[in-house]
């Protein structure tokens, strides 16, 4: 255990009713990951493909005073088909210095989607270089019935 998460752990979690808020700078923010490919084999790494838009959002859940098995069990209800297997965190603040921004809809609880992406698809690449660069991923083993 990181010094960081023995204090994180006795943080209050966000109440449901400020998540629909502004995501702010220092939130953890966590992108759930579904494909072995969107994983480096040899690294605790997420590729920058984990982080490419979808019809220009990009799905994120919002975990800021949640425990990396909080985060586990929030995964495993919101995203079934694949289920997750990884899931990759990174502060607010990597998103708005790529000039993109939060849509923090709430729907389904915690979640949010990073907006503002460019057109161009090699900009879009270049932006998630830099997300998967910062982002922090914790492998799910498998799970106890």
């Amino acid at each position: 255990m990181r010094f960081s998460d023995f204090f994180r752990k006795w943080r209050r979690p966000i109440a449901a009713h400020d998540l629909a808020g502004e995501v702010g700078r220092n939130e953890r923010i966590a992108r759930f990951i579904g494909h072995r490919s969107l994983l480096y084999s040899d690294s605790e790494r997420a590729k920058p493909a984990a982080y490419m838009p979808r019809s220009g959002m990009t799905s994120v859940f919002r975990v800021d005073g949640l425990r990396t098995e909080d985060v586990r069990h929030l995964g495993s209800r919101v995203l079934k088909k694949p289920p997750p297997i990884a899931h990759a965190t990174c502060r607010g603040s990597a998103i708005y210095d790529c000039d993109l921004r939060f849509d923090p809809d709430n729907m389904p609880e915690r979640h949010a989607n990073i907006v503002g992406w460019p057109e161009r698809k090699d900009h879009q690449k270049l932006l998630c270089i830099r997300l998967a660069a910062c982002a922090e991923v914790c492998r799910y083993g498998p799970q106890a019935s």
